[in-house]
């Protein structure tokens, strides 16, 4: 029994990437390091690099919390004192306590945190 092995005098060396075809279907992408990099192939390792660096912020919104907390405490404020103020001091207090409420609702919410937090 003779027994054949191949043995060959240059071995195959270069990367091997996960990649798609033209349809959208799996394949393996060859890349020989001794013929230049095609331009997609810079463009992934761009993007790998990028990934690499990135970085991480922080969002604070203490100050805006703190403009509602003060709010919220001025609302229960005015609604103490229209309980026990005069009949023309009411109107001016409930007149108050209605754009304080407006106010609120504008503020009190994700969107207005979002766009005022501070971003560091």
């Amino acid at each position: 029994m003779i027994r054949l092995w191949y043995i060959p005098s240059d071995p195959v060396k270069g990367l091997y990437r996960p990649g798609k075809d033209s349809d959208g279907n799996p394949k393996i992408d060859y890349i020989d390091p001794k013929k230049d990099v095609s331009p997609e192939a810079k463009a992934d390792d761009k993007v790998s690099n990028d990934l690499k660096k990135s970085e991480s912020t922080t969002t604070d919104t203490d100050k805006v919390d703190r403009e509602i907390e003060k709010l919220k405490e001025k609302k229960a404020r005015l609604e103490q004192e229209i309980r026990t103020a005069e009949d023309d001091q009411k109107k001016r207090l409930e007149q108050e306590l209605h754009q304080v409420e407006a106010e609120l609702a504008q503020k009190d919410n994700d969107n207005y945190r979002r766009q005022n937090a501070v971003v560091f």
